[in-house]
């Protein structure tokens, strides 16, 4: 009886894929060759749901469907559910005729805890009202051809949720957007995402993107090129644990805000630094740790590197720069002009100093001077500068009499901070309790994007 009922399943199994193929021409399958199940919709022939061997053949079943002479179908919605390890080979996924490509509608992909292996260059490529979204449990592969895994167009969206793992070499990007099209770009991904790459996102202008989860690139977590105006502004939000071998693990051009609640940023490469941004953007860190591991000659190697016409807010993080050639670790920081970032600084600890300024961005600047960081903290924030390695800690709030503090004492051991506290009167305590933490996370990008 079981073997009966077994067989009679096979057989339902055939004839409804064979039944969705009239028109469609797509790979029969049946039983364990079936790998994928996917939910077609469209504007003539509506909903039809069908087992089929791989990814490529629900391609082919939509390009069949979409390409049809006498009557051409949109495509407007598809729904994928692997059921065992699936393979996307030789063609990239569409959901448009395959002369044209690209994903023009909702595609969701759902990996039920099994593995997507990809063997094409480029392939999901997202376009204008297009989205592609990947959930579950599961991974995806892609160590062979595949040089960007998703590219997305203007008004088009990607994201990745569950505990998803991308593996794709180590000269392939994870995702690009670009700037075809019109409207903005809108990427995300969350704490359960896990990739292996080059490049983690190449973002152009007219991007949202949000960024969680864990990497280790070659090259770079984030790398945001030049934006011509702040009309195309990108608006990065960051939160992840990454580890750049090669290149900084954030590296941002011109016109961008850029905003990271906490995480971890390690460059591994000498003369690299953990956050490097360039010209005219907005910057706030609201925590986190940032390393680099050393610098040299030309000094570089900071945990947090500004260029000219950047404004950063630190709200709070832990900053360590490199080794500099002199056998000296460099300053937490590097910004460019001063100016820009007077009283910026809300709190944080800056490793064996707070700044260094004065020269280009990737040229070893001049060292802390009481008056760069009595000009970059706070007037509500308090500081210690340790008298033996330089490293200074920022907190938040007016300092208490130092007679009163035992932490605001002056140095009387190598592991106490000597005494250099910014102190204020009850009115500063006053203006403290004023201000929300969201006036101040806002500061940079009011003044740089109003």
């Amino acid at each position: 009886m079981k073997n009966l009922k077994r067989m009679l399943g096979l057989l339902v199994v055939s004839v409804m894929a064979i039944s969705v193929m009239g028109t469609a021409r797509a790979e029969v399958c049946s039983g364990e060759a079936c790998h994928v199940k996917a939910t077609i919709v469209g504007s003539k022939k509506g909903s039809e749901t069908a087992t089929y061997g791989d990814l490529k053949d629900v391609a082919a079943e939509i390009a069949a469907r979409a390409g049809v002479s006498d009557a051409t179908e949109k495509i407007t919605k598809v729904e994928i559910t692997l059921l065992d390890d699936a393979t996307l080979a030789d063609v990239a996924f569409h959901t448009v005729n395959s002369a044209t490509g690209g994903i023009t509608c909702p595609v969701t992909i759902n990996l039920g805890g099994h593995e997507l292996a990809i063997d094409v260059a480029s392939p999901f490529d997202v376009k204008k009202g297009g989205s592609l979204t990947i959930n579950g449990s599961g991974e995806v592969t892609a160590t062979n051809k595949a040089t960007t895994l998703v590219s997305v167009d203007r008004s088009g969206s990607f994201k990745t949720t569950g505990k998803v793992t991308y593996t794709l070499d180590d000269t392939a990007t994870f995702v690009a957007t670009t700037t075809d099209e019109s409207g903005r770009v809108t990427v995300t991904t969350d704490a359960g995402t896990t990739v292996e790459a080059n490049v983690g996102f190449d973002v152009k202008a007219y991007a949202d993107v949000t960024v969680a989860g864990t990497y280790n690139v070659a090259d770079q977590l984030i790398k945001v090129g030049e934006n011509a105006s702040k009309a195309n502004a990108s608006v990065i939000n960051v939160n992840a644990k990454a580890t750049s071998t090669g290149e900084d693990v954030i590296s941002v051009g011109g016109y961008t805000k850029l905003t990271i609640n906490g995480g971890e940023y390690a460059a591994d490469l000498a003369n690299k630094n953990a956050v490097a941004v360039d010209a005219a953007s907005a910057v706030v860190i609201n925590g986190g740790d940032f390393k680099a591991t050393s610098g040299s000659s030309e000094g570089k190697g900071y945990a947090v590197a500004l260029g000219e016409d950047v404004e950063a807010t630190i709200n709070g993080g832990t900053f360590t720069s490199g080794e500099g050639s002199d056998g000296e670790y460099l300053p937490a920081l590097f910004i460019k002009t001063m100016p820009k970032n007077k009283g910026n600084v809300i709190a944080g600890t800056f490793n064996y100093g707070m700044v260094a300024t004065g020269k280009t961005l990737g040229e070893q600047g001049n060292p802390d001077t009481d008056k760069n960081i009595a000009n970059l903290v706070a007037t509500t924030s308090t500081y210690t500068v340790n008298k033996d390695n330089g490293t200074v800690v920022v907190k938040a709030g007016a300092a208490s009499d130092p007679e009163k503090d035992p932490e605001n004492k002056p140095s009387t051991g190598d592991d106490q901070p000597s005494e250099n506290p910014k102190t204020f009167d009850a009115i500063g305590s006053l203006v403290t309790m004023a201000i929300s933490s969201l006036g101040v996370v806002g500061t940079a990008t009011k003044k740089m994007f109003k």
